[in-house]
């Protein structure tokens, strides 16, 4: 879940004057020391020490404070998820949180050999007029080789303010082996425009074999309009009778999560009032978790659970209570996707398909420090509604189902035969 700060005031007594390397030095390590989950600092007892030797260190550029921020300082932490944010990263996170971005439109996966693929192409997008589809090869952009760059940083080198240019290089199909030449090439200069950052669709899609009648949702990643855009969709799928499919299917695959709210609010969509949704085991995520919808906002004590573990409850009835429900899942399912999970199907109002989940089971807050910068900091662990953790093991599926993510989720069911939308 992201909650950007502004930057926090660095000065402290003793101090003396900063310089701007120093200063964003001081600024993460106080981001750290007011919110981070584990308060032994992973063993450091020498943790104020730190900061003073980091502090007070002498650098020749931002650049060397960078390094000292995330090899220095937060590498001590024995945690991979609280990490120093360059600006070009941080800049990336707040436009997923808020749905809003200057791009071209295309949605990335990242493969297994090390390239970039496109997920998805946005309906309207400066990448779908340039002629760039669903499983195309990213190759380059800019003349930059993307072979070996992550997700992020392709994405950083395809974003930029509207209007911009950006030359994109991809293939399609597969390369001519004796050649060495891609089956057929996409090489065009993309104009950049103001996009909505789309994380959810939706289609009625019929089963080959069986005939049934889906509706299947598609939810990328979980910002503040999530849950509105689900309720929209479902609504449209039904119909004004409610009969409009058989049954829903909410495809989850390499959904890596998101804000945190708009996963538990996306479950109570469909889940009976008085439902646990999921369990609060640090009282550092209740200001997480107040940024869910009304109604939906309180944080319930159990006397089952310690004193500051509490679960977030359903409070008003479900929205979409009757429809048959499945969830599609795969290894990259992680964070808010594993909370929507995994209240749906320990309420038993959904099946699981597909493989066991990531399994995070941690909260992020990212912090804005000075130049454009961010620090990412685990603040607060959670579980499923019944206080079962899932960190670093995942949900494990109802029913399995083999699935790649480019593979339309329905020509999948059909090959799993009849039997894997039998209802609960």
């Amino acid at each position: 879940p992201l909650k950007v700060r502004s930057p926090p005031p660095s000065f402290a007594a003793g101090d003396g004057y900063l310089t701007e390397p120093q200063h964003l030095v001081a600024e993460a390590w106080k981001a750290v020391d007011k919110g981070f989950v584990d308060r032994t600092f992973n063993g450091h007892e020498d943790w104020f020490k730190i900061r003073q030797d980091l502090v007070h260190r002498d650098y020749k550029d931002m650049d060397e404070a960078y390094a000292a921020v995330q090899g220095d300082l937060l590498a001590k932490l024995g945690d991979p998820y609280t990490r120093f944010l360059p600006p070009s990263r941080f800049e990336t996170i707040v436009n997923a949180a808020t749905a809003s971005v200057g791009g071209i439109g295309v949605e990335l996966l990242e493969e297994l050999d090390g390239s970039v693929r496109v997920g998805d192409v946005q309906p309207g997008s400066p990448a779908l007029s340039a002629g760039l589809l669903r499983g195309d090869t990213l190759r380059a952009a800019d003349g930059v080789d993307l072979k070996g760059l992550a997700v992020d940083e392709v994405a950083s080198l395809l974003r930029g303010p509207p209007g911009t240019q950006v030359a994109v290089v991809a293939s399609r199909g597969q390369p001519d082996r004796e050649a060495k030449a891609d089956a057929k090439a996409v090489d065009a200069v993309i104009k950049r425009q103001q996009l909505k950052i789309e994380t959810v669709t939706s289609r009625v899609a019929t089963i080959s074999g069986s005939g049934a009648k889906v509706g299947v949702v598609r939810i990328k990643a979980f910002n503040s309009e999530s849950a509105g855009d689900v309720r929209r969709a479902v609504a449209a799928l039904l119909g004004p009778q409610g009969k409009g499919v058989d049954a829903l299917v909410l495809d989850l695959r390499n959904n890596a999560g998101g804000l945190l709210p708009g996963g538990a609010d996306t479950a109570r969509l469909f889940l009976a009032k008085g439902s646990k949704v999921v369990t609060v085991t640090d009282a550092k995520l209740r200001s997480v978790l107040q940024e869910v919808e009304r109604g939906f906002e309180e944080l319930n004590a159990d006397e089952e659970l310690t004193p500051t573990a509490q679960r977030l409850t359903a409070l008003q009835a479900a929205k979409f209570g009757d429809v048959p429900l499945f969830v599609a899942c795969n290894r990259k399912t992680a964070s808010a996707a594993e909370v929507l999970t995994a209240a749906l199907q320990e309420n038993r109002r959904a099946l699981v398909l597909g493989e066991q989940t990531f399994g995070k089971g941690i909260v992020q807050n990212v912090a804005a420090l000075r130049g454009g910068t961010g620090v990412a900091v685990t603040i607060a662990n959670y579980a499923t509604p019944s206080g079962q953790s899932i960190n670093k093991v995942g949900i494990k599926p109802d029913r399995p189902l083999a699935c790649e993510p480019l593979t339309a989720i329905e020509d999948c069911l059909a090959a799993a035969g009849k039997g894997i939308l039998k209802p609960l």
